[in-house]
C-alpha cells in the first residue's frame, strides 16, 4: 500500500466539553478528497448524524462559490480512518490526506457545494477554509455537537441579514436587495399605504408593524433569477 501524503498544519488546539479539537486552515481540495458523509439511519458506523445531501441546496451553493464568494465559519470534521493514524509536532498537526477519512459533523452541503465547484472551476481547489477536526467521536458525541449548532445557538435575525445584504453584493437585479428596496421606499414615502409600518433593523421599539424579514420573505421569491437561491445554503 503505498504511504499518502502527509501534509503538516499549525493549528489551534481547544476542548468542546472534554472533545479536544483542532482548528486550522486546509485548501478546499484537501478537504474534498478527505471528507465522507455518515447519515443518520442508513450508515451504521459510529458518529453518523447527517441527513441526506439535498442536490438543490448543492447546486446553490456551487453557484455562490463560483460568484467569487466563501465562507468565513468553520467545517467541523470527525477523523475515523483507524489504518492512518494523526501525528503531532509541537504547534503541527500532520494529516494524512486519505480519500473518506473524515465525516462532516458540519458543513456537509458547503463541501459537496465546493466540490462541485471545483469540476467547473479547479482554482476553487486552491482556496484556503476553516476546519475544526476532532478524531474519533461516538455517536452521542458527534451529536452532541451537531445539536449545539443546529438548534442551541441563536440564529442572526432575518430582517438584519436582509437589510445587511446590500451591503455584499451590489446587484441591482438580486431579489433580496430588490425586496429590501421596495420595503424602504413604500416605508418611507408619506403616500405609501405602508408608510413608516416596516420595522427595520435599529428601528425604535413600537415603531413598525411589520417586520422586514416578512415583507422580503413575502416578494423575494417573484423577483429573484430562477439560479439564485443564497438563503437555503
Amino acid at each position: 500500500m503505498d504511504e499518502p501524503i502527509k501534509i503538516s498544519f499549525k493549528h489551534l488546539k481547544a476542548s468542546f466539553g472534554e472533545t479536544p479539537t483542532y482548528t486550522f486552515t486546509m485548501k478546499v481540495k484537501d478537504v474534498v478528497t478527505i471528507y465522507y458523509v455518515a447519515v443518520r439511519g442508513v450508515d451504521k458506523e459510529e458518529g453518523a448524524v447527517q441527513r441526506v445531501l439535498n442536490k438543490r441546496r448543492i447546486s446553490d451553493i456551487k453557484e455562490f462559490i463560483l460568484g467569487g464568494h466563501t465562507f468565513f465559519n468553520s467545517f467541523i470534521l470527525n477523523w475515523t480512518d483507524d489504518n492512518y493514524k494523526l501525528a503531532f509536532d509541537d504547534d503541527n498537526i500532520i494529516l494524512p490526506i486519505v480519500n473518506s477519512s473524515a465525516q462532516v459533523i458540519d458543513g456537509q452541503h458547503r463541501i459537496a457545494g465546493f466540490e462541485a465547484a471545483m469540476d467547473e472551476d479547479e482554482s476553487v481547489g486552491e482556496r484556503d477554509i476553516i476546519v475544526t477536526l476532532c478524531v474519533g467521536l461516538t455517536t452521542p458525541k458527534a451529536a452532541e455537537i451537531f445539536l449545539n449548532i443546529n438548534t442551541e445557538q441563536k440564529p442572526v435575525p432575518k430582517s438584519l441579514m436582509y437589510d445587511l445584504f446590500g451591503e455584499v453584493i451590489d446587484d441591482e437585479t438580486h431579489a433580496v436587495n430588490r425586496s429590501t428596496d421596495i420595503a424602504r421606499y413604500l416605508n418611507e414615502d408619506p403616500d405609501s399605504p405602508l408608510y413608516k409600518l416596516i420595522k427595520f433593523p435599529g428601528s425604535p421599539r413600537g415603531v413598525g408593524n411589520i417586520e422586514l424579514s416578512t415583507f422580503v420573505s413575502s416578494i423575494k421569491e417573484h423577483l429573484k433569477p430562477a439560479w439564485w437561491n443564497i438563503w437555503s445554503i
